[in-house]
Order: C-alpha cells, then structure tokens, then sequence
C-alpha cells in the first residue's frame, strides 16, 4: 500500500528483467482435411509461472484465437466470438481486442497459476500466421524454481511479535517480500504448501484479538450527504478496507474475506442522513409531486365490485 514499486516482466517487484529472457515464435497454420470447419486445434501452450506474454494473429482471416484453461473457455469458447475483453485467470489479467485485420491476446505481470492453452477456432482453408512471445525464467530447473519462490513468497505468521500476550493463535499467511523488505498479503496459492506451517496457540488463551497485527476494518469518514430529498430519500456512504499491520508499522490492505472469516461484525457504510447536515439537499415536502394514485367512486355491477384506478 502507497508503494511505487512496479513489477517487471519475470512477475519479480522492483525487478530489472535479470530474471528471464525473452523468447519470440511463430507460427503458420493451415487446416488439414481431417479437421473440421468449427473447430478448435491446439496450437501454444502456456506454462504455468510465466507472468507476460503477447499473442498476435496478423492475417485477415474468418479464424479466432481462444484461451482454455483445463477444460474451461476462457475466451472464445462455444463459438461465441468477442471484440473486446478484459479478464481474469486466478490473479493474472489478460486483454483481448480483435479488428479486421488483426487479433491481439496479451497477459499482465503475473506469474500464471495454472498452464495455459492457446487454441484456435478453424472456420476455413487459410493460411493463418500467429507471432508471440513470453517473458521465461532463465533457469527452469526445479532447485531454482524452489529457490526463487523461497526468496519473494514465504509463509508468515500474523502477530510475528515477542508479546505472546497479543493473540490466541498465530496463523500463517503467505506474504511477498520485496527488495525493501517489506512484506505484502498475497494469495495462498504463491507459497509452496508442502512447507505451509501449523497455527501456533499462544500461551495466554484470554489476550485480545484488537492489536495492531491483527485483521481489523479501517473506517473512512462519512462523506457529504447525496440523495434527492431529505429526509426519506437523503443517505450517506464511508468507505471500508479490511488491513493489518504487517512489518514496519505500515498499515497494508488485504482481502476482505480475512475481516469477514475473523471478525463478528461489520461496520455500517449506508446511513440515513442526519438533520445536521442536510441543509444542501431539498426536503421531501416541498418537492412537487409528479405521480401519485387517484380512485373513482365505487360503480355497481350485477355480478362484483369494482373500481376504475
């Protein structure tokens, strides 16, 4: 929170590229007479862990790139054809935009969380040329893999103090470590589980949950009233942020699943406006009344009532 770091193209904050390389493909394809017009071949796969990558399909052509993750569309799917889109796999956000004569898929600085397919939906004989590329690590083996991971996103247990007068239990957290040493809520799913650490309980089973390292709600102030008569109509809004003081003494957000699953309650962010400050806006009784039901005498019928509104 109120950091200025920026992650390059390796996924790496404050980084400077010396994390991975740049790796450029191409590729023609054109439809064999075993396949079938409408439908979808395979042509690139994406690991899993590369944060950028860049797809563009150049050749005016009746053929659609789609993205498939396991068996999910994406984009694309059941030939249903997009012009634009803006979306999310896990924490990595992809954009898509098509034109006549060129499509273009491209994928934020966020290191995939599962691999990714690259398809295409064939609806013709053309010859169709794809150029991509993708930011890889340098060295994929497994111990650098290990190694890279163990260096940025590591487990971290909230209220990491002497004091253990300060909680009832201790729960990990994954947290990204940047160059500044300071650490950052992130998703679980960054962190190796396999080296996940058991909830420590604390030694004083009756301490307060209210300390600073704990999840908390931050309240805004009410803003100015808004509506368009007081008081039936007239309410005011405040912002609300689930956080927690990490390292530091800096105040970081995180997601607000964590304050829903800790905490009892919520804070109130609607209210109805109170007198004091509704001088700005109209009140209720002096605004005209534009619609409002009107009835007619009650008509007799041989078989019901009625009455004309």
């Amino acid at each position: 929170m109120y950091s200025t770091a920026v992650e390059d193209e390796c996924g790496i904050c404050n980084g400077n590229r010396s994390e991975c390389e740049q790796i450029t493909k191409s590729i023609e394809y054109k439809k064999a007479e075993r396949v079938s017009a409408g439908s979808y071949v395979k042509i690139a796969t994406i690991n899993k862990g590369i944060s950028t990558f860049h797809f563009e399909k150049a050749t005016h052509s009746h053929s659609f790139l789609a993205l498939k993750v396991k068996d999910k569309y994406y984009l694309n799917g059941n030939h249903t054809i997009m012009e634009r889109k803006a979306f999310l796999i896990g924490q990595t956000r992809l954009w898509y935009k098509r034109g006549v004569k060129q499509e273009i898929l491209e994928a934020g600085k966020h290191p995939l969380s599962d691999n990714v397919d690259i398809m295409l939906l064939v609806l013709n004989n053309d010859l169709i040329k794809i150029k991509y590329s993708y930011w890889n690590s340098i060295n994929q083996t497994k111990a650098n893999q290990t190694k890279l991971r163990t260096n940025y996103y590591q487990w971290f247990f909230e209220n990491n103090t002497n004091d253990e007068c300060s909680c009832t239990t201790r729960q990990p957290y994954c947290v990204f470590k940047s160059y500044q040493n300071e650490f950052v809520v992130v998703s679980e799913d960054l962190c190796d589980a396999k080296t996940k650490p058991k909830p420590i309980k604390c030694q004083h089973k009756n301490c307060s949950i209210l300390v600073p390292s704990a999840p908390r709600w931050q309240i805004g102030p009410w803003r100015a009233c808004e509506g368009r008569c007081w008081p039936q109509e007239a309410f005011q809004r405040r912002s609300l942020l689930c956080v927690r003081t990490i390292s530091n003494n800096k105040i970081h957000t995180i997601p607000t699943s964590i304050c829903l699953h800790w905490l009892s309650t919520i804070p109130v962010t609607i209210r109805e406006c109170p007198p004091n400050l509704s001088s700005s806006i109209p009140k209720c009784s002096q605004l005209k009344i534009y619609h409002q039901w009107n009835t007619s005498e009650w008509k007799g019928v041989s078989t019901k009532n009625e009455r004309v509104m």
